[in-house]
């Protein structure tokens, strides 16, 4: 456990790297992803729907899984610049709460919530998922959209998130992951997306459900959508060249190298599951 930050909460130290990363990125990653600032979902993959679209309905795919009601208490863990908040809090007229290690998104989220009119509904907190700040059972639904990668200790998030969630509740995770065997060219190749996406590590598929048991969770449902998201590496590969003034010619051919590689490889995965509290 790190020191405290400015509000209180205790902070890893790798998740105040994460914060670091995402506070100097953010609008790069805004104009890369959109606001949603995750992956898209494709239901075919060889279609050409732009990304945006795709982002919106990687978005529903978490939604249906948590069916979430009005009256339903929501944390998002690892909440970007709060889209994806903003909309389920309009979408179910449930109250969200955001919780983020980059202070400039957190900026970014408040102030959406603010022109949205949804500050009634929706707030945020610089907070880390390895110490979460919320008493037990205080929450109906958790989602986290691709923070996973970030945590330096996945077994302990997950026992926080399942600490945070009330009995009855529901949890659903969007992560990219690996798939099979990794010899060293696919080790090398993850280990490069790992750095370029300051990602601790990726999982592997199958050592999810393992996951979800240590944290005392029933598993309801894992579904691979590897191929469903894959588009999304050619989709995003032309907003590096912004990075041209920054990191020049080579530097954006070694980054563009390092992001396609990854989801040219076919241990590439990304996994939705669904949990429930006893």
């Amino acid at each position: 456990m790190g020191p405290a930050n400015s509000e209180g909460t205790m902070f890893d130290a790798f998740s105040r790297e994460v914060g670091d990363y995402y506070d100097q990125a953010n609008e790069l990653l805004r104009a890369m992803f959109t606001d949603n600032v995750h992956y898209g979902y494709w239901p075919d993959p060889s279609s050409i729907d732009p990304l945006a679209e795709a982002g919106e309905r990687m978005t529903e795919q978490l939604y249906e899984r948590l069916d979430v009601s009005a009256g339903h208490k929501v944390l998002d863990v690892g909440c970007g610049v709060g889209k994806p908040a903003a909309w389920l809090a309009r979408k179910t007229g449930a109250t969200v709460k955001g919780a983020n290690v980059s202070r400039n998104q957190l900026e970014v989220a408040r102030d959406r919530v603010r022109s949205e009119g949804l500050e009634d509904r929706v707030s945020f907190d610089l907070a880390d998922a390895m110490h979460l700040p919320y008493a037990d059972d205080s929450f109906d639904r958790i989602w986290a959209i691709e923070s996973m990668i970030h945590m330096p200790d996945r077994d302990q998030v997950m026992r926080e998130m399942a600490r945070v969630l009330r009995p009855g509740g529901r949890l659903a995770i969007a992560d990219i992951v690996v798939r099979g065997t990794l010899d060293d060219v696919a080790t090398a190749v993850v280990e490069g997306f790992c750095t370029l996406s300051t990602a601790r590590s990726l999982e592997h598929i199958d050592n999810y459900p393992a996951l979800v048991e240590k944290a005392g969770l029933d598993l309801l449902e894992l579904t691979d959508v590897s191929e469903q998201t894959r588009p999304t590496g050619p989709a995003v590969l032309p907003a590096f060249d912004v990075l041209l003034p920054t990191l020049g010619e080579e530097g954006v051919a070694q980054s563009k190298k390092a992001w396609g590689d990854m989801f040219d490889l076919p241990q590439y995965g990304y996994v939705l599951l669904t949990a429930g509290k006893p």
